[in-house]
């Protein structure tokens, strides 16, 4: 029997799925569904009903599939015809560049960041330009999926899917829904999703007249579902007791770059709520990059450049005081422009205009792993002969030592927290089979900060300051 191509069998084996499910949602034959794998990762899987021969939509439409029609390609031919808009390589095409907050009660201390996303999603709605939003929600009664992405067209449900999410989630659903259904849309998604959505719209005249607005979220890595597993268990708590996690917590005793997140968990007849902080452990898991899904590993893009405006974190030096958080906004459609610049004067927003540099700069982190690490793990990848697929960086010996020995690090401890966590969920081991490397990792980035200060000039005012502390 002849096998067909499709994402199951020509992107999943390679472990090059990022789990979007965009291949599954349009479909033609509804031969794909979208599962959990044994890694905590959603992939698609080929049902009874079987591929079309010679389809292979699926194919096209995978971001991580050996597709010539890059970001780069999808964003020009989307933004480079606005008057005034101007490229640049680290954030792909910019129109305007904001720093702010939203003033609607509630919004900017339960949101993430300072809660313009949302506050963004609602003006759609309410200036008409949108019938429908599709974000991500949490997903109440379903423990084993804990969030979901859905379709809400009121400015309330939209205040409901606020917030952040370090959880696995998919489109398909929505988009059959989107397919099956006339309307408006919005769609939020994480760089990755909104590129397989620019591909299906080239391809699908009902996505490409039905989605108008693509709300990009600026993306360092997601997690697997064994990421929130793991801190309920850091906590004292059994992981398989988890019911609920809610992101992005805010303390008026800690800066804005130390947020939580909430584990309620289901003991006995009671449930009990927990809030774990950056500091006090989820930063170990996120910076060592346990739980990181490999194509995190292969991805370029920082800013979302397909996405018609993108929202981030100001991780700032003039932001990080307030608890309360700070957005930045990069806006590449001209339609949007009275909205941000009416919010510029409106009591619902503080804005005030950013320059594109201090953008980039709050995402420097990122931009460093994704562009010159990605450079050094793609030349490893040809030396090794893996496959991997076409990217808008060459394969070379980026970075300094130290930067090429963390990056390989941290992606060894990736695949080793996956493998180890899903034989038994059991902290103590876990934690003990990791010993070793995140000591090395500790060591090296210890490395890296003298480096660091070195270089930039701040060696003798760092140990004067520590001679300070010394003293008292």
């Amino acid at each position: 029997m002849k096998k067909l191509k499709n994402v199951a069998n020509k992107i999943v084996p390679h472990d090059l799925c990022i789990g979007c499910g965009v291949c599954a949602g349009i479909c033609p034959a509804n031969a794909i569904e979208m599962r959990f794998n044994k890694l905590g990762q959603y992939v698609p899987v080929t049902t009874a009903k079987g591929c079309i021969d010679k389809c292979g939509l699926c194919l096209c439409v995978c971001p991580f599939g050996k597709n010539e029609v890059n970001e780069d390609v999808l964003a020009k031919k989307a933004f480079s015809h606005m008057t005034g808009i101007r490229y640049r390589v680290e954030t792909g095409y910019v129109l305007d560049c904001y720093l702010g907050y939203s003033n609607r009660p509630h919004q900017r201390i339960k949101g993430a960041s300072g809660g313009l996303a949302t506050w963004f999603l609602q003006r759609l709605i309410e200036e008409n330009i949108v019938d429908k939003v599709v974000s991500v929600v949490s997903n109440s009664g379903e423990p084993q999926k804990l969030f979901k992405f859905a379709v809400l067209d009121t400015p309330e449900a939209i205040q409901q899917s606020s917030r952040s999410c370090y959880y696995p989630v998919e489109l398909s659903d929505v988009i059959r829904e989107i397919l099956t259904t006339e309307g408006r849309y919005a769609v939020t998604g994480l760089p990755c999703f909104l590129k397989a959505l620019r591909l299906a719209m080239t391809r699908n005249r009902k996505l490409r007249h039905r989605i108008v607005v693509l709300v990009g979220l600026v993306c360092g890595h997601t997690k697997s579902k064994f990421f929130v597993e793991y801190l309920t268990a850091l906590q004292g708590s059994d992981p398989s007791a988890l019911v609920a996690v809610k992101f992005r917590e805010k303390h008026k005793d800690r800066m804005a770059n130390d947020h939580g997140i909430k584990l309620i968990v289901q003991e006995k007849e009671q449930e009990k709520e927990e809030v774990v902080f950056w500091t006090d452990g989820i930063n170990r898991a996120w910076t060592h990059e346990y739980f990181k899904p490999n194509p995190c590993y292969l991805c370029d893009d920082v800013f979302a450049e397909t996405a018609d405006v993108v929202f981030m974190d100001a991780w700032l030096p003039q932001c990080k005081l307030d608890y309360r958080g700070h957005s930045i906004v990069i806006n590449r459609q001209e339609q949007f422009k009275s909205i941000w610049e009416t919010a510029l004067a409106a009591p619902h927003a503080t804005m005030q205009r950013l320059d594109v540099d201090q953008a980039i700069r709050s995402q420097r982190g990122s931009l460093s792993t994704k562009r010159q690490g990605l450079q050094f793990r793609l030349f490893l990848a040809r030396n090794s002969k893996m496959e991997f697929p076409s990217k808008r960086v060459a394969p070379t010996m980026a970075g300094n030592l130290i930067q090429r020995r963390l990056w390989q690090l941290k992606q060894k401890v990736s695949r080793l927290s996956c493998s180890v966590w899903r034989k038994d969920k059991d902290l103590f081991k876990f934690q003990q089979a990791l010993k070793k490397i995140d000591q090395k990792i500790r060591f090296w980035e210890t490395l890296q900060r003298f480096h660091l200060m070195v270089h930039e000039g701040r060696l003798w005012s760092a140990l004067q300051k520590r001679c300070k502390r010394f003293l008292k």
